[in-house]
């Protein structure tokens, strides 16, 4: 026997590893081959070829789900796991073997019936096995694979393997040593009661008792009935389902006015009669709906922020101070025109002539009075001030501007009261809407009250004295 290396003139173009073929075939002479041995020979060996190639795609098949098995973690789930779980829980796959009913269970291995069981029985361990009676499925029979210490624990199998294993093939088999426990619920005995009495005369009393007790309290529950209805205490209301139209709400809404009307609950409605009370800002389109209710209520409430009660106070101080202001000022000018005009020319004082009049000597001696008025009501716009928004701020009172505003709002008055009491008729003030209701009288300069003198007593007494004199 001897190795021949021979390349067949018929192969076809294969790898390096592929092409030289090494075979070992007995020695023979030329004239020896046929035709037929060499078919033989080129179908084993592309029979091989085909082989090798298939075993090589197989293997590189493998090595590359081996590195995909074992690829790491990336945060995104690949497209093959990502289908083949959305398959698996569209498409459910049924589990194999034959189907057995509870009912065929039961009837293979009857469970054994426990009367009188106690917690104890159920919480007390189950027996111990001996290592022969224990279940093939327990878990220190199972055969776990040998770790592997060259290897990574990770990439070593915790159980074995199964060839063709897939989770749904899972089921669950009870152990052998396990049995069905069915306890019977403990019923309480019947109370017994009392025998019924089989003497006809005893049956008789206790039915006219009962019919005794039945009859007293339906007359008892008569009697509450008339007394809650006499005084009112219930209202006997109908259950009524919730219209599903506005037609029908509307009908609610009718018959509620017109029971309501009937009762006379709108007898006594305020403002009944009289045209509705309406408000200028109402139309306003400068301020919201929710704003004009919203100030609405609070006017008719009386609930006013801070700020808006310091607004109230502080005009009625400015009211007051105007109001005494004007007194002591009118009664200074009708002294001073009275005592040094003759009374023929009193009748040629305008109105004008009043306004440009002044006086430094009365300012200068109502001068404390003034400063200290105007810093009390100063400190109280201030006060106003840091507590009010914005818009409704207000500017500090000086003695100046008051008193221009005295000289130019008085005239008026003061021309017709010295004509009122030039003609002998008693003057009548105007109402002015910085007049109070009450007059708390005069003051002097450091404000305290004065007597309240009239002004035709007054200009009796001055031509008392000017005759005496």
């Amino acid at each position: 026997m001897s190795i021949i290396t021979s390349v067949l003139p018929q192969t076809r173009c294969l790898p390096l590893h592929h092409v030289p073929y090494i075979t070992t075939l007995p020695r023979r002479h030329k004239h020896n081959a046929s035709a037929s041995a060499k078919l033989f020979e080129d179908a084993r060996r592309e029979e091989q070829v085909e082989k090798r190639e298939i075993e090589r795609r197989k293997q590189a098949t493998d090595a590359l789900l081996i590195r995909q098995a074992d690829r790491n973690w990336d945060g995104d789930e690949p497209i093959a796991d990502t289908v083949l779980r959305m398959l698996v829980d569209k498409y459910k796959p049924l589990r194999s073997g034959a189907i057995i009913t509870a009912d065929e269970k039961l009837s293979k291995a009857a469970p054994s019936i426990r009367v009188g069981d106690t917690p104890s029985d159920f919480l007390s361990s189950p027996p111990e096995l001996t290592l022969e009676e224990a279940p093939v499925t327990s878990m220190r029979l199972l055969a776990y694979p040998e770790i592997d210490r060259s290897k990574p624990l990770k990439e070593q199998p915790l159980l074995p393997a199964v060839e063709g294993h897939r989770p749904w093939h899972t089921s669950f088999t009870a152990p052998s040593h396990a049995t069905a426990s069915i306890r019977l619920g403990n019923i309480e005995p019947a109370k017994s009661g009392p025998s019924p009495s089989l003497d006809e005369k005893a049956r008789k009393l206790e039915k006219d008792h009962r019919k005794r007790f039945q009859t007293a309290f339906k007359l008892e529950g008569a009697k509450e009935s008339v007394m809650e209805h006499r005084l009112g205490d219930r209202q006997q209301k109908r259950a009524h389902a919730n219209p599903a139209t506005m037609k029908g709400w509307r009908t609610l809404v009718e018959e509620r006015i017109q029971s309501a009307r009937v009762q006379g609950l709108f007898d006594n409605i305020k403002g009944r009669g009289k045209p509705i009370v309406t408000s200028n800002d109402e139309g306003n389109p400068f301020i919201g709906r929710e704003e004009f209710l919203m100030n609405r209520v609070v006017q008719r409430n009386g609930a006013v922020p801070p700020w808006v009660e310091l607004q109230v106070d502080m005009e009625s101080a400015i009211k007051s101070f105007r109001q005494v202001l004007r007194q002591a000022w009118s009664r200074r000018v009708l002294l001073v025109v009275t005592t040094a005009t003759p009374p023929h020319p009193l009748d040629r004082i305008t109105v004008d002539y009043i306004t440009h009049l002044r006086d430094p000597e009365w300012e200068e001696q109502e001068r404390s009075y003034h400063e200290t008025a105007l810093s009390e009501i100063n400190s109280l716009v201030r006060k106003h001030n840091a507590m009010a928004p914005y818009t409704a701020r207000r500017a500090l009172y000086t003695r100046s501007v008051e008193l221009e505003r005295l000289y130019k709002e008085s005239a008026q008055e003061i021309h017709e009261e010295l004509v009122a009491k030039l003609s002998g008729k008693e003057y009548e003030p105007r109402s002015s809407p910085e007049r109070g209701d009450e007059d708390d009288g005069p003051t002097n300069a450091h404000g305290t009250s004065l007597p309240s003198i009239g002004i035709w007593a007054m200009f009796k007494e001055l031509f008392t004295r000017r005759r005496r004199a």
